[in-house]
């Protein structure tokens, strides 16, 4: 039917009895449906092998899981940093480079670069060097994880609906051409929105203006 896509998976893992071929012991099969409905879902097995309906089989159907697909939008502008977090695993953009915040050193964020994949859950900065005039966007799909509106991940603060950054933390700016991460004022609280994130100092003491990404920013 329209807007109706199965995929089958078939995993061979065993050996038919009667004649030593490898036969599929499970077969997993993903349906998505793209459009809203009711749908029918029917199997049908063959019986033996080369058209031979002698041998007869049996269908066991298990583990039906019902989901709505979550999405997320990456989206990086001229300004080439931003900030993303998934409720499922997301494979990482070619030409995008994808961190986490482990800490700060004199006022410079230190960042630890996630490797091919982003885990479900983890909020990072996304960079990407050759966004100049058009923003960069790229929206994936997956089953959701998460059972939290929001996740922490070492310095960062991902949340999966519009969020008031709370006062004191930090948020992504692109102030006077120097992007960073700069303290959000009581009063002045501005809204994260869902699949990004802000940056929370876990430390104590007076908080800086702001955080970057360079010491040449920081220092300015």
């Amino acid at each position: 039917p329209t807007g109706f896509s199965a995929i089958d998976k078939t995993v061979y893992s065993s050996k038919n009895a009667d004649s030593g071929n490898d036969a599929p012991d499970q077969i997993v099969i993903e349906f998505t449906a793209t459009v809203a409905g009711n749908y029918a879902i029917s199997f049908q097995c063959p019986g033996g092998n080369n058209g031979n309906n002698d041998n007869k089989h049996n269908v066991i159907v298990s583990n039906i899981d019902l989901y709505k697909q979550a999405s997320a939008t990456m989206s990086i502008t001229s300004a080439k940093y931003a900030t993303f977090c998934a409720p499922f695993d997301v494979a990482i953009p070619e030409g995008v480079t994808a961190s986490t915040v482990t800490g700060v050193e004199n006022n410079v964020l230190t960042l630890s670069t996630v490797e091919t994949t982003i885990p479900a859950n983890t909020p990072v900065i996304l960079y990407k060097e050759d966004v100049e005039e058009e923003t960069f966007t790229n929206t994936v799909y997956g089953k959701s994880t998460a059972e939290e509106d929001s996740y922490t991940v070492g310095w960062l603060t991902g949340v999966y609906e519009a969020t008031p950054a709370p006062a004191g933390s930090y948020v992504l700016q692109n102030n006077n051409d120097k992007v960073g991460f700069y303290v959000v004022e009581e009063g002045k609280e501005p809204t994260v929105g869902a699949n990004r994130a802000y940056l929370k100092d876990p430390e104590s003491g007076a908080k800086p203006r702001a955080f970057f990404f360079n010491a040449d920013d920081a220092t300015a």
